[in-house]
């Protein structure tokens, strides 16, 4: 699917030759292959379609990124051959449109023979003169009689392609939890490495629901801004670490940290609460500590194992306080008071007696 390739000269700093390169796709989903070209003979941009050289033979791709020059590392040379023609093209053109008809196909072949796949798409390419079947399926399959079956009704060469769980997401496409539409199936060319380490440095819930994406795996937009949480986590105290300030006045238990807002709440020996900035802790004496880049008026979002509580705010405070200055009023009954009873107490229930039974004579 995918190739480093070299082709032109030039050297590098470190003794490689420079090479041109685009990024060819095949398909539209899974990675892109680094292709080379010799800028003199073929001239694209992205979106292109050209003919280019890979292990099945030569195979039609769409550019994706422009030309741009890297190192020569190891691997096998594989070039762009050139850009394809109108007739190469309307050859396509028209595949694309039998592509339903082979999906169709290609379904009912796999339900009559019950085999444990889900069809996922079928691609057809006229330069190779190749039909690949995408599906997805929990273990790996042998569908040797299912490539053959497909082959003599296609009359041409047919493969079959195992999609992982991302690679599904990909190709059907979706909306994340954003509101716009998967990284994966729009710009993504390859998968950043994810993990839930990153969660957990960026604060957000360790649940399955809220980490994954549609796939199932880790969000990928995770990877995104894990530098910036990095950097900045440097700067404040870790969770259940000692922390104390400068001047020595606040020391106690870390136990919420706000990456935003770089400040981090302290539970000294007394049980009092401290929010305090990360340029009020020791270990940032001589150090530049980056500024608050939270939005105004937005509530802080404190990372920590305890409840968040308020530094100024009173000890012994009922929780419905509307400040720290002056508790909420207690809580007056909407309901009238019984006949008889003092206004503002609860008439004690009365239970009914049951009549006794009379003795049978």
């Amino acid at each position: 699917m995918s190739g480093t390739v070299a082709a032109g000269a030039g050297s590098g700093p470190g003794g490689g030759k420079r090479r041109t390169v685009v990024a060819v796709t095949f398909d539209h989903f899974g990675r892109s292959g680094q292709y080379a070209l010799d800028p003199t003979r073929v001239q694209v941009v992205p979106g292109s379609w050209v003919v280019v050289e890979s292990g099945r033979g030569q195979r039609l791709g769409r550019v994706t990124t422009p030309p741009h020059e890297v190192t020569e590392g190891g691997g096998r040379i594989r070039k762009v051959v050139r850009v394809a023609g109108p007739r190469e093209l309307e050859r396509q053109r028209e595949l694309e449109a039998r592509e339903p008809e082979a999906f169709r196909l290609g379904l009912s072949i796999i339900r009559a023979r019950r085999l444990p796949l889900k069809l996922i798409r079928v691609v057809l390419d006229a330069i190779a003169g190749r039909a690949t079947f995408c599906v997805a399926a929990p273990d790996k399959v042998e569908a040797d009689d299912l490539v053959s079956e497909l082959e003599d009704a296609l009359e041409m060469r047919v493969s079959i392609r195992q999609l992982g769980m991302r690679d599904v997401a990909k190709v059907l496409g979706g909306v994340g939890r954003c509101g716009r539409e998967l990284c994966c199936s729009t710009h993504l060319t390859e998968y950043p490495r994810t993990s839930v380490r990153m969660a957990k440095d960026q604060g957000l819930s360790l649940a399955d629901d809220r980490v994954a994406g549609v796939c199932g795996r880790t969000l990928c937009c995770l990877a995104y801004e894990q530098e910036f949480y990095k950097e900045r986590r440097g700067f404040l105290p870790k969770l259940g670490k000692r922390a104390k300030t400068l001047n020595g006045q606040i020391e106690g238990k870390c136990i919420g940290v706000d990456v935003m807002r770089m400040t981090f709440v302290v539970l000294d020996a007394d049980g009092t609460r401290h929010r305090l900035p990360a340029t009020d802790w020791e270990r940032n004496a001589d150090r530049e500590v980056p500024e608050d880049v939270s939005v105004p008026g937005e509530a802080p979002e404190t990372e920590g194992r305890e409840p968040q509580a308020s530094a100024e705010a009173p000890r012994g405070f009922a929780d419905q306080a509307v400040s720290a200055d002056e508790p909420a009023p207690p809580k007056k009954s909407t309901r009238p008071p019984r006949d008889g009873a003092p206004s503002g107490r609860k008439t004690p229930r009365r239970r009914r007696r049951r009549p006794k039974k009379k003795p049978e004579s």
